[in-house]
């Protein structure tokens, strides 16, 4: 080091060990920012990063907590089945959309890193560590190896996965200290169940280290401190100094700068323990006599039948019941969430789902699933208790045969608490097949079963920063996906999608899902599908040539009816009124649930929305029926991009036994359309063609970012996005039906258009006011009359 230098040098280091500025006399210190004070657990799973190797993401990454607060830091990579990084320091640096909402990074691994691996299979298969992947993307092909899940038993994970046909667990300590008492030494311990082929597994790598083994047992990894700041020369050689204890199995040096153990074919389980430290090579013989007197390694599987109970007593909160006004068929009961202070948790519930008995299980955006139970007609003591945590994203949750499954941008994960505490203690990997990147947007949506028990959800595309065009498309992104019910089948259900949060699955098992306004989505879409529906994004068709013409959606929605769609609910029960088998539509834009109008033409489904007149305490994302009460409930976080009251929300749409006066039927006619309400109408209202005004106007399909609304009649597809420009049709006559609940509007003008919306202000025959609107597509017009 140059004298010169020395003096920038410390004061570099001074600025990073200095104190935070002095905080004011009687000033309040900062509350820190929800997800900075949230207890994640001691495993969380997210796209990780580390800071070496060069580009060393685990794009399905565990972040595990060693030895509990203040212990040291491991991440796992799931779909490569390797340890990609571990710190003998614990920090997460949590960042990206789901914690400081910065549209872009992912969470990265902080601290003091001794350990890093390529972005390559962690184990090899006959000899090879060549990722056999057609693209980087994805699991491991199931012959090669599969993570299976992982187990928690207090602030331990026990993680479990096979290669090739052989079960492994594993898991990870803070062994001591080495040398001179500040190198920590991190313990990785394997149970490797009987294999009847070698198996290899890559444990350190240090681009242009010199890996050596120094003895039976003990390996090390020299490599050049070179990563001071520019004004510092490289000042000594260090090295990262392995030790395999247990019998079985034996350390080995691969390609440059890289050690590995070897497992013989071998007909019985077998345990081993590495030792891993970081230290200056004139420190080995501490080291050395650190790993003389180290314990064997632990049997895992002792860990794996369920741990205390880490989360403490349940949340006491109380709901409000709504009050009625005249006239309401339905009323919103709001089930009041935990406030962060008392959950310890940063509580967006995103998805939930019921038990048989009545109590709801939700899954929150930062990982947690909590379990409600008190869901009685008083709300007065609703118990909130958290059942996992450490998820990733999930924003779907669906329970069957009362076992929780989440859907998170990783995997489809399957909630099991083996001890009966109330606590998951082992979250398996149902089914990870599912292809992701690390764009900040490329979310996993909702969560819904068929008939026959298969799963089906939904994936964004990668949306870049901004909202316009994508990054990195794979073949998931903008698609609705099928799991067969064993989780072993991956499919691609329909593509063209751009970021639709929520679908929906009927109850003969019809696909629907929403979609967001942007790149090839004019606005809104609430599509009908069927198996290889394309739903308009090009970007994410996934076929060549590249589609010129769309599957048409049920409706398209304008921006002030829906500016960002969620999932649709089917009515299950004919306790919540007289729209039993009929399809809701939530948005999480708008707030607001909608009766979805429907009829089929030519073999092509068309119609469109009603909004209930009701508010809700947050947005609105997922809806359900209660097994018990069939009654409505509905969740929703507030993000970007929605006009939501609160940061979420669980809410109860009760019906209160009044009649229901809405629109429920709409058909077309080659010279206008039939309205079908709930109730008789005043014959004298429902025939003046006064108390109708209808507008039309068109959208252009198109790759910018939003869209004009153009006049059908002179549409010009150049006008700026947002303008308006919509065509009046005339009412020419209103004729009351002879059910007195479905007028026909003739409508001369009547043609295909993208939108049409018919405002309406009617009566019932007991003169109470229907005033509302639709906002409907016409695809094809029935022939004849």
């Amino acid at each position: 080091m140059t004298h010169t230098a020395l003096p920038f040098l410390l004061a570099f280091l001074s600025a990073l060990v200095a104190p935070a500025a002095a905080q004011k006399p009687g000033q309040k210190p900062k509350r820190p920012r929800p997800h900075a004070a949230m207890e994640f657990g001691p495993c969380l799973a997210a796209t990780w990063k580390a800071r070496w190797p060069t580009d060393n993401i685990s794009l399905k990454g565990l972040s595990l907590r060693v030895g509990g607060e203040g212990g040291a830091h491991v991440v796992f990579d799931t779909e490569l089945l390797r340890v990609a990084a571990m710190a003998t320091d614990f920090r997460r640096d949590l960042t990206g959309t789901a914690y400081d909402g910065k549209h872009g990074p992912s969470p990265a691994l902080g601290g003091n890193q001794i350990v890093g691996t390529p972005v390559a299979p962690g184990w090899a298969c006959a000899g090879s560590f060549t990722d056999p992947r057609p693209i980087p993307h994805g699991p491991l092909p199931r012959h090669w190896g599969r993570y299976s899940g992982l187990y928690l038993h207090g602030d331990r994970t026990v993680l479990s996965y096979r290669v090739g046909s052989c079960a492994v667990l594993e898991t990870f300590d803070l062994e001591g200290t080495a040398a001179d008492g500040k190198a920590r030494v991190l313990a990785r311990t394997l149970e490797v169940g009987k294999s009847d082929r070698e198996l290899v597994l890559r444990v350190a790598v240090r681009k242009g280290g010199e890996a050596t083994v120094l003895q039976r047992g003990i390996a090390v990894l020299k490599y050049t401190v070179d990563d001071m700041p520019v004004i510092v020369t490289p000042v000594s050689t260090r090295a990262t100094a392995v030790a395999l204890i247990g019998g079985g199995a034996s350390l080995d040096v691969g390609a440059e700068g890289e050690i590995r153990v070897k497992f013989p074919a071998h007909d019985r389980s077998r345990a081993v323990k590495l030792l891993f430290c970081d230290l200056s090579l004139d420190a080995l013989d501490g080291f050395r006599a650190l790993v003389a007197k180290a314990r064997p390694a632990a049997r895992l599987e002792t860990w794996t039948h369920g741990g205390p109970a880490q989360w403490g007593e349940a949340v006491a909160t109380k709901g409000v019941v709504g009050k009625p006004r005249e006239h309401d068929a339905y009323v919103v009961d709001s089930l009041r969430v935990p406030r962060h202070d008392d959950a310890h948790s940063y509580l967006r519930f995103a998805a939930f789902d019921f038990f048989s008995d009545g109590r709801a299980a939700l899954s929150t955006w930062n990982g947690d699933v909590w379990v409600l139970s008190g869901i009685d007609d008083t709300l007065a003591d609703l118990r909130w208790k958290r059942f996992a945590t450490g998820l990733f994203d999930p924003l779907g949750l669906k329970i069957v045969n009362d076992v929780v499954h989440t859907l998170g941008r990783d995997q489809i994960t399957k909630l099991h608490d083996l001890n009966g505490d109330g606590e998951a203690d082992f979250y398996e990997c149902f089914n990870n097949d599912v292809l992701i990147t690390k764009n900040f947007h490329e979310f996993a949506f909702d969560l819904q079963t068929d008939p026959q028990g298969n799963f089906y959800f939904s994936k964004a595309g990668p949306v870049r920063p901004g909202g316009r065009g994508f990054d990195k498309i794979v073949p998931h992104h903008g698609c609705v996906l099928k799991v067969d019910k064993d989780g072993r089948k991956l499919e691609v259900y329909a593509t063209g999608l751009r970021a639709p949060n929520g679908i929906g699955v009927g109850p003969q098992g019809q696909v629907t899902s929403g979609d967001n306004e942007g790149t090839w989505t004019p606005v809104c879409r609430l599509n009908w599908m069927k198996q290889g529906t394309f739903n308009g994004c090009v970007d994410t068709a996934h076929r060549d040539p590249k589609p010129t013409a769309y599957d048409p959606p049920l409706c398209f929605l304008p921006m002030s009816v829906d500016n960002s769609g969620g999932g649709q609910a089917w009515v299950t029960t004919g306790k919540w009124g007289p729209f039993q088998g009929e399809m809701l539509h939530l948005s999480y834009g708008t707030s607001s649930l909608f009766k979805v109008v429907r009829e089929e033409v030519d073999g092509v489904t068309q119609g469109g929305v009603v909004r209930f007149p009701l508010k809700f305490t947050s947005s609105c994302m997922r809806g359900r029926f209660h097994p018990k009460t069939g009654q409505l409930f509905v969740v929703g976080l507030k993000g970007w991009q929605t006009n939501a009251a609160r940061l979420t929300g669980f809410d109860r749409v009760r019906y209160t036994g009044e009649p229901v006066r809405m629109l429920t039927g709409w058909k077309t006619a080659p010279d206008g359309v039939f309205l079908t309400f709930t109730c008789p109408l005043d014959k004298a209202r429902a025939e003046d063609p006064q108390n109708y005004e209808v507008e039309v106007w068109d959208y252009v399909w198109a790759q910018t970012y939003g869209s004009p609304e153009i006049s059908p009649r002179h549409p010009d597809r150049t006008a700026k996005p947002y303008t308006k420009k919509h065509d009046p049709w005339k009412v020419a006559a209103a004729k009351l039906q002879a059910d007195g609940k479905t007028v026909f509007l003739s409508l001369p003008e009547i043609q295909p258009v993208m939108q049409i919306q018919v405002k309406f202000d009617l009566a019932d025959s007991a003169g109470v006011r229907i005033k509302s609107q639709v906002h409907a597509s016409i695809h094809r017009l029935p022939k004849g009359k």
